[in-house]
């Protein structure tokens, strides 16, 4: 195995967080749907598939996970 080591990062460098979120199956009135959340499980967005959700999230530049 190699050895990992740790690269130094240069101090003028500023490293944006990219949002992410997650999604999830959900129900609204009883209707199984998806919904994006982000990462502090607010509702961001909700689809009747989770590839509208995924659809969203890449328009909006969100890098998502799913949760099942």
């Amino acid at each position: 195995m190699r050895e990992l080591a740790a690269v130094a990062v240069a101090p003028g460098v500023f490293l944006d967080a990219e949002a992410f979120g997650y999604v999830r199956k959900v129900y609204v009135d009883d209707e199984p749907c998806w919904g994006l959340f982000d990462s502090e499980g607010d509702v961001i967005f909700v689809g009747d598939a989770a590839s509208d959700c995924h659809t969203y999230a890449v328009r909006e530049q969100i890098r998502v996970q799913i949760v099942h």
